[in-house]
């Protein structure tokens, strides 16, 4: 394991690169900060922010592999980040330039999981499923089902970026479970890489709640959410013995959001593509908006929405790291999360619905 100043510096290179995008935005803002004048349904922010914290929080990993000397493997990190170059460039590009297409972002996930496999040799053998697993025998099944898998991941997580703190908790809660499992059985490697996402990310975090000074954007969101997807696959192909259920649980709220999503717009006759404001989240802002109407400033109320939703986005990584070696009481969890889930949308719905006849 590496030195916890070296962690250390993994947040203060991430915050530095935030406060020299915060501090440059004159020059970047007219690009940097779209989606805050009504071009983005989705988005309930007011204040014109730059979405350049992806960026941040890249260029600070890619400095931590060259300054940093990885007690192992040190190649598979470079992987990673070679690998994650298309889905970041995808991102970036959405964040700087606006109009690029869901479908893009998700072939830029689709080509950088397609690399990955080919340089790494990793790709999804064991599910924990006897239904399933016989499938994954034939290498190109399992290829794609591994790319098929790490493309839903990084999308859903770019699905649940929507309030301050947000997206950052979620990918910081899955990180610290996964490395919770890597102590536990002595993967150092993915330990160390663990920590490197952790603390960079929480660099980014500090600017980006309570107040909101940087977003993660698409570039953070999308390779974030690769990153991990590819941590969970490389520690289950190299521990078999360990529950792939577990470990879908801890991705639980980023995906069980993606899923609900589609059968929702599927049965309103909307596109799953096509962006909106009936995500659990935004549910969340319009009753606690509704709610503390004393509060004026509109980041106080985005930052308590998601206060208020972080014990059911902490609860399954919690669950994930408990239920590491048992594979029914992690798909138990995972049914009783999804049926506690929808009971919470459709009651936040109806409260929502009623306080606006109010």
């Amino acid at each position: 394991m590496g030195s916890f100043f070296s962690y250390i510096l993994c947040s203060i290179l991430s915050m530095v690169f935030c406060i020299l995008a915060i501090k440059t935005k004159k020059i970047h803002m007219s690009f940097s900060s779209r989606g805050h004048d009504g071009t983005e349904v989705q988005s309930l922010h007011i204040n014109p922010t730059p979405r350049l914290g992806g960026l941040c929080i890249y260029l600070a990993l890619i400095i931590s592999y060259f300054l940093f000397s990885f007690s192992y493997e040190k190649e598979i990190f470079f992987q990673l980040l070679f690998s994650s170059i298309i889905i970041f460039s995808f991102g970036l590009a959405d964040d700087l330039i606006g109009d690029i297409k869901p479908k893009w972002r998700l072939l830029g996930a689709i080509l950088s999981s397609s690399i990955m496999i080919g340089i790494s040799g990793y790709w999804l053998v064991n599910i924990s499923s006897e239904f399933i697993e016989p499938l994954l025998k034939i290498t190109m099944v399992a290829i794609i089902f591994t790319i098929f898998s790490t493309t839903g991941i990084s999308h859903s997580i770019n699905l649940v970026d929507g309030l301050n703190g947000l997206s950052s908790l979620i990918i910081i809660s899955i990180c610290c479970s996964i490395f919770s499992v890597t102590i536990s059985i002595n993967d150092n490697f993915l330990s160390e890489v663990c920590l490197v996402i952790i603390f960079s990310t929480f660099g980014f975090m500090i600017f980006n709640f309570p107040f909101c000074k940087i977003f993660l954007g698409d570039s953070g969101a999308y390779t974030l959410g690769y990153l991990l997807s590819w941590i969970a696959i490389i520690l289950i192909h190299r521990n078999p013995e360990i529950s792939a259920w577990s470990i879908l649980l801890c991705f639980f709220w980023p995906v069980m959001e993606t899923l609900f999503s589609i059968f929702r717009r599927f049965f309103q006759g909307a596109s799953s593509m096509k962006a909106d404001r009936m995500h659990i989240h935004h549910l969340v802002y319009e009753i606690i908006s509704r709610r503390l109407v004393n509060i004026t400033d509109e980041r106080l109320r985005n930052s308590i929405s998601t206060l208020a939703l972080s014990p059911f986005i902490l609860l399954p990584p919690f669950l994930s790291y408990n239920l590491l070696y048992n594979s029914y009481s992690s798909i138990l969890s995972i049914l009783t999360l999804s049926i506690l889930y929808v009971l919470l949308y459709f009651y936040l719905y109806k409260k929502l619905k009623i306080s606006q006849k109010i």
